[in-house]
């Protein structure tokens, strides 16, 4: 996968890698300068005082990789301190954590992401009381499974501490392993990107690509998803898919189901 190592204009960015869906991973240059990368760490770790003081009462959403992903929520103060005693057995890991949409201090979005029509929708209007901004918070070995990003849009993710390990694979992938995160030596071997991103890098995942990811350290990461023109020909094919198979099980219920109904 090529790096991005020395700034680039959004400009170029677009040309070079919105514009064809390329992903890439982006150096530290692009968010050195954000409150998150001073205040959030410390000693090249997780500064557990100072997010504990600054978010501690904040009820967040937590997926338990031990037990199938399943998703439940705790107060943020109780999640550092499992993250730093490690007293629980159960893979913890704090995950599309709206926090944008509290403060508003901590990070600044890249002018490379700009022209962001979701969460500027989502924003405006009263479309939604939430958005597609979020903060992941995980302990070593907490995992994404295997997706393509919601609505089929563009993400980036930004480690603010940490080191993530991600597969990419641009074409489609077998319907049963989507949502589980696939160990398999032969599949693995069949992915177009295996990279590792550092602390203070950003990857920019295209839309259409599908991915799965894993911290290798206590790691901390700011995300989007997000659409634009270079994105919205995938989306409308998602929505036209989607409506597909709602059509397919309409359609399956009237010949089952309500022919069930009137027999019984």
């Amino acid at each position: 996968m090529e790096r991005v190592e020395k700034e680039i204009s959004p400009e170029e960015f677009w040309k070079e890698f919105i514009a064809p869906l390329k992903p890439c991973l982006i150096g530290a240059w692009l968010t050195e300068f954000w409150e998150a990368r001073k205040f959030w760490v410390k000693n090249d770790q997780i500064n557990v005082d100072f997010l504990i003081e600054k978010y501690g009462n904040c009820k967040v959403p937590v997926t338990n990789c031990s037990k199938n992903f399943a998703c439940s929520s705790m107060v943020f103060v109780d999640y550092l301190r499992y993250l730093k005693k490690r007293e629980s057995k159960d893979i913890l890991y704090c995950k599309d954590w709206h926090l944008a949409m509290e403060d508003k201090t901590f990070y600044e979005l890249p002018a490379h992401f700009r022209n962001d029509w979701l969460n500027e929708y989502c924003l405006k209007t009263n479309f939604s009381d939430s958005d597609y901004r979020f903060v992941y918070v995980g302990i070593k070995g907490t995992k994404t499974p295997l997706h393509r990003d919601v609505l089929a849009s563009h993400s980036w993710s930004s480690n603010v501490v940490g080191r993530k390990l991600w597969h990419f694979w641009k074409e489609a992938i077998p319907e049963h392993l989507l949502g589980t995160y696939s160990e398999d030596e032969e599949f693995l071997k069949s992915a177009d990107f295996v990279v590792m991103q550092e602390s203070g890098e950003t990857m920019f995942v295209p839309s259409g690509w599908f991915h799965q990811v894993m911290n290798l350290e206590d790691t901390i990461s700011i995300n989007h998803n997000w659409i634009n023109e270079a994105s919205i020909q995938n989306t409308w094919q998602h929505f036209v898919d989607e409506l597909k198979l709602v059509e397919n099980e309409l359609e399956y219920l009237h010949r089952n189901g309500l022919q069930n109904l009137y027999l019984s």
